[in-house]
């Protein structure tokens, strides 16, 4: 969704486990599209195939896709709604994002760190003017796997049916020799200890006290978390009439960080 008046400003929702670009989200994006705040924001709800194709594997493919939007900004276009106005969009030659906003939930926030990494190690540029904001992020692992796992070790071929259905489960579940979160903490660890690591730190958390499918830990120098009580792990990112704690920590990221 672009902007009729853009500010050189791109929002990135990226969804969780089992998501939805847009579903996972809600009306966020009826709500932002008549908030005057983000009036000049470019929209881009990212879609991948979070069940069978690892963190990793994704993370490379939203790399390369933000290298080419940052590059060739024509490249992304879109429809875009506005009090009920329709207007079709392209970037002019020229244009140039100042700044880029990742709003992840759950396995998505595994998913947006490792493409910031990986924009670095590959020398994209990308990584340098985006921040990001986590909802339930899933970077210290879930917590749902172990019951689930031990319910079905009594039948290892239907675990390993399941494991080959759903490889992600390797990238969130700690006890697995195929996950690989320990590592991408160390990195993100070591980049922060040098004077580029500003990227790597989350400026606006989201838990649900209540969470049921992540570990809810501090992650290195990531903001204070904002905790909700009554929202669950798919709901705490799914802003509504009378929850419209998402929109307003987004609001208040964009005023601290935005250019």
């Amino acid at each position: 969704m672009l902007a009729n008046e853009p500010e050189e400003q791109l929002l990135v929702f990226v969804h969780g486990f089992g998501g939805d670009p847009l579903k996972t989200w809600s009306d966020f994006h009826s709500y932002l599209t008549l908030d005057k705040q983000f009036k000049g924001f470019d929209l881009l709800f990212y879609h991948y195939d979070s069940k069978k194709v690892q963190a990793s594997a994704s993370a490379i493919l939203l790399d390369l896709l933000m290298e080419e939007i940052l590059e060739q900004p024509a490249f992304f276009s879109g429809y875009f709604f506005r009090d009920e106005d329709l207007k079709y969009s392209i970037r002019p030659e020229g244009f140039k994002y100042k700044k880029i906003f990742f709003v992840a939930h759950s396995f998505g926030a595994i998913v947006s760190r490792k493409a910031m990494l990986s924009s670095r190690s590959k020398n994209h540029t990308w990584h340098k003017i985006s921040k990001l904001m986590l909802i339930a992020p899933a970077h210290n692992g879930a917590k749902a796997l172990l019951p689930v796992q031990q319910m079905l070790s009594v039948i290892p071929f239907v675990v390993g049916w399941k494991r080959f259905r759903t490889p992600t489960l390797d990238d969130v579940d700690l006890s697995s020799p195929n996950c690989r979160l320990k590592e991408l903490k160390e990195e993100t660890k070591m980049i922060q200890a040098g004077s580029e690591g500003e990227f790597t730190i989350a400026g606006q958390v989201i838990w649900s006290l209540e969470d049921y499918v992540v570990n809810n830990e501090e992650y290195l120098k990531d903001a204070e978390p904002i905790i909700e009580d009554y929202q669950d792990h798919k709901h705490v990112c799914k802003p509504n009439d009378g929850y419209l704690t998402p929109l307003d920590t987004l609001k208040k990221f964009v005023l601290q960080y935005g250019s």
